[in-house]
């Protein structure tokens, strides 16, 4: 699997596993060849933008735009997005995004969370404070 997988499947899985191993670039390089495969593939290129967005955002955003213009529903895109935005030094953008995720998948804490690090960046620290507040409710009532 890992010389020469011919599934583009098979790649975007090597390329989660290695992610959460923390091995970005090898995660990269998997969700490339995922992509080469199949470039129609709308979760590898967000898959990509998660795996490259710490080191690349310049590149994470590019990705998670050719994945909302292949699968507009894919609403996590919005939420990778707006991180690789953040991480790219455009958090006004980054917070656009944030904004129209929790709109599609509202009382999401990830999307409190990213937006409370997009509001810190802002200087709006009262609402970053709140957006952090929202988060761990948020995390609570799915808990219960």
């Amino acid at each position: 699997l890992i010389e020469k997988p011919r599934s583009s499947l098979a790649l975007r899985l090597l390329g989660l596993i290695f992610n959460v191993l923390g091995r970005s670039e090898e995660a990269g390089k998997a969700l490339s060849r995922a992509i080469a495969i199949d470039p129609s593939d709308a979760t590898a290129y967000y898959e990509r933008c998660l795996a490259v967005a710490s080191s690349d955002p310049p590149s994470a955003v590019r990705d998670c735009n050719a994945a909302l213009g292949l699968q507009p529903s894919l609403v996590v895109a919005h939420l990778g997005l707006a991180n690789a935005l953040l991480l790219a030094g455009q958090p006004s953008i980054a917070s656009t995004e944030a904004n129209l995720f929790l709109r599609l998948s509202p009382g999401n804490p990830l999307g409190y969370s990213i937006r409370g690090q997009i509001l810190s960046a802002l200087g709006d620290y009262a609402g970053a404070q709140r957006d952090y507040r929202s988060a761990v409710r948020s995390t609570i009532a799915v808990q219960h």
